[in-house]
């Protein structure tokens, strides 16, 4: 039975084979994973279709794969063949072949000379990957064993009467002084390209505005102790959006061949951060959807993006995006538009400040929002309409229920 990469997407022609989750020769149950994909908006394990042992894998970890490919193939232990660009099995330990281990950490272990024994896993199920080897050739105790082998002065220093070559012990030290480096995921490299084509392609600009959001978070504590549920600021300010977007239409719209195409739903795409990276999933139909249900939606939409439950469907593109950095202590910043998009809404933290209000001076609660969007869709004015509407919502919530 041969495991096909599936298309995950309309877009999708390919997705990068990030880790094995059983080795060839191991057994693996129906629906068991095998291994794990990653491609620029998702990353999703590869289930084995019946019982078996995985009698071949054609691909390796983080090699490209195509959609369609056959990635591996299981089968019983009597059609697993040997592969004579293997090392001989038998030749290893008894115990090293039996630990859970990658295929890429053992290949590196083996050149390392590290014993698999002594490594601890961290991958699925106590699994021992790359990382592993690499962590353990850096601890203390290999650095130890290293500094001690590297103590031993060279022949020719330990003759009576010689003065040891300062190069020559100075090279160790010099070689364990290396520069940290940190290698960006899969995630990271797409969203940064990402954000790259998009500032390439467009005129973008940025406004702000701080609004008054006293009223918002006072409606906000007397649906908690109403309906005992916690209905997020975030979701007042999609369910904002939505509105203002309704009014705004162009907003709504994706330019294409200097036409803007206007959307039938309302379907925002919220910017999540997540180990990964930063992930972008939609919500879609807005306008159809009261505040408590936007705030259920919201708190679904985060779960699976943080938890990396996050289907292909879940990345489309919507209509516009909301970023919301307030509870990383940002005021104001410039978010960048998510390609295809007219418009971008940053959220930034709530303060109490002075502020007049009703001509009294009082102290209120203040947010600070900022919109990007494309100068070829959208004019300066249309775009601080449209960031008034917003305004007007949040201060006055109950427009919009």
């Amino acid at each position: 039975m041969k495991i096909i990469l599936p298309k995950l997407g309309a877009n999708m022609d390919s997705a990068v084979l990030t880790k094995w989750l059983v080795a060839e020769g191991e057994p693996v149950e129906k629906n068991n994973a095998v291994a794990e994909i990653s491609t620029d908006k998702v990353t999703m394990e590869i289930e084995a279709p019946e019982d078996g042992i995985v009698v071949k894998q054609y691909f390796k970890e983080d090699d490209d794969v195509p959609v369609g490919a056959v990635i591996a193939e299981i089968g019983s232990a009597a059609q697993q063949s040997p592969d004579p660009a293997k090392p001989n099995k038998a030749a290893a330990p008894e115990q090293d072949a039996k630990l859970a281990a990658s295929p890429s950490a053992r290949k590196l272990a083996h050149k390392m000379g590290i014993d698999l024994s002594v490594v601890k896993g961290t991958g699925p199920r106590g699994r021992i990957v790359s990382e592993d080897i690499m962590r353990y050739a850096n601890s203390e105790q290999a650095a130890g064993e290293k500094k001690e082998a590297a103590g031993q002065l060279p022949e020719q220093a330990q003759v009576s009467g010689n003065t040891p070559d300062p190069t020559v012990l100075a090279e160790p030290s010099v070689q364990r002084e290396q520069a940290e480096s940190y290698r960006l995921t899969r995630i990271e490299k797409l969203s940064g390209e990402r954000m790259l084509q998009s500032l390439q392609s467009t005129a973008q600009l940025t406004l702000s505005r701080d609004v008054d959001v006293t009223g918002t978070l006072a409606l906000l504590d007397s649906l908690k102790s109403a309906k005992q549920a916690r209905i997020t600021f975030t979701a007042v300010v999609l369910l904002a959006v939505c509105k203002a977007l309704q009014v705004h239409k162009r907003f709504n719209g994706k330019l294409k061949n200097g036409e803007i195409i206007i959307g039938e739903n309302v379907d925002l795409n919220v910017a999540v951060a997540t180990e990964q990276g930063l992930l972008v999933p939609v919500i879609r139909e807005l306008q159809s959807k009261s505040l408590l249900s936007v705030s259920e939606a919201l708190a679904r939409i985060v779960d699976k993006a943080r938890g990396g439950k996050l289907e292909a469907d879940d990345y489309a593109t919507g209509n516009f995006t909301v970023t919301n950095l307030g509870a990383s202590g940002v005021d104001t910043f410039t978010p960048i538009l998510y390609p295809g998009q007219i418009g971008i809404l940053g959220v930034g933290r709530i303060l109490k400040r002075s502020w007049v209000f009703q001509d009294n001076l009082e102290i209120r609660s203040i947010v600070s929002l900022s919109l990007t969007w494309d100068h070829q869709a959208v004019d300066g004015y249309p775009a601080a309409q449209f960031m008034k509407s917003v305004a007007e919502y949040l201060e006055t919530p109950g427009l919009m229920l």
